[in-house]
């Protein structure tokens, strides 16, 4: 899934950080092996249990072969290849199988639940949601389509991408798929922001014309997709993004060469904040941390973000 992700997401996060060219700036103790003169508390309540890094604290929460990852107020979520979707607490502690039967690919999670590429009824995987307490009952499936390959959610809608170059929605609470854009070649890479679906078309288009990488946009309400603005095969002010992840004030950036990096959705420079990651291969946040896997086998949160 490396290459895929790293192919997909280099220019995603340039589009929507306004293709800023300005340079980075450095953590203030110049990376994750120095130590700050200062421990601030982290959102457990304790002070850092792991590395000071820049003012923030640098914690390792699992070790693990994972992917993608999720984040709700209580655990942290990532798939894998042979466990299914896997959890950890916030503030750390056993490590758990949420839910067994779930694909590696594909994973957002919201207040009441966990959303994934559920097996348990298809080998070809279907979209399916747990409770974030739980899945002990089995998932419930929201759509017997065609295999999910990305999934988002907002605050009404799940979202996902499919293997037949559909992008869709439905109610959280369940009903009929509604089809926001069709005839993609491989959509994948979801994100959802500000009233717009993005995602990348990694195929080639039906004539051929087009082969590769490209950020593709559509309203969530639907309307005809179309290119998104792009700095080209390669963020402007970030070589080698992997991953990304959008808030209200921040693109958050994870790059092949191992950093962790926010930068202002209006643009601007953009911040380092952690440094000599093993290829980080997810991100994730919430109100206080940022959270990312890397390729070499961690689950890492960053606090504050």
């Amino acid at each position: 899934m490396l290459v895929t992700r790293f192919l997909v997401m280099t220019s995603l996060g340039a589009a929507l950080a306004g293709c800023s060219s300005t340079a980075l700036e450095q953590p203030s103790d110049g990376g994750a092996d120095a130590a700050s003169d200062t421990t601030p508390p982290d959102p457990c309540g304790t002070t850092c249990a792991g590395t000071m890094l820049g003012g923030r604290c640098l914690v390792t929460l699992a070790t693990a072969i994972a992917n993608d990852i999720a984040v709700t107020s209580q655990a942290v979520f990532w798939t894998t290849i042979q466990d299914g979707v896997r959890s950890v607490p916030i503030c750390g502690g056993p490590v758990t199988t949420f839910a067994p039967d779930a694909s590696n690919v594909g994973l957002a999670a919201d207040a009441a639940n966990v959303y994934f590429v559920s097996r348990q009824a298809n080998p070809a995987g279907q979209l399916a949601k747990c409770a974030a307490s739980g899945c002990a009952g089995g998932a419930t499936i929201l759509s017997s389509g065609p295999t999910p390959t990305s999934i988002a959610v907002d605050a009404t809608s799940v979202y996902w991408t499919d293997a037949t170059g559909n992008v869709l929605a439905m109610p959280v609470a369940g009903g009929a798929p509604r089809t926001i854009a069709s005839g993609q070649p491989l959509p994948t890479s979801l994100l959802v922001f500000d009233g717009n679906v993005y995602w990348r078309d990694v195929g080639c288009t039906p004539d051929g014309g087009t082969c590769g990488s490209r950020l593709m946009t559509a309203p969530i309400g639907g309307g005809a997709p179309t290119a998104a603005p792009s700095c080209g095969p390669v963020s402007c002010s970030l070589p080698n993004v992997t991953a990304v992840a959008i808030d209200r004030e921040n693109v958050y950036f994870a790059t092949y060469d191992g950093s962790i990096v926010e930068q202002p959705i209006t643009g601007g420079a953009a911040t380092t904040l952690a440094t000599s990651q093993q290829v980080p291969t997810a991100i994730a946040f919430d109100a206080t941390s940022v959270y990312w896997t890397t390729e070499g086998r961690t689950v890492m949160r960053l606090t504050p973000k």
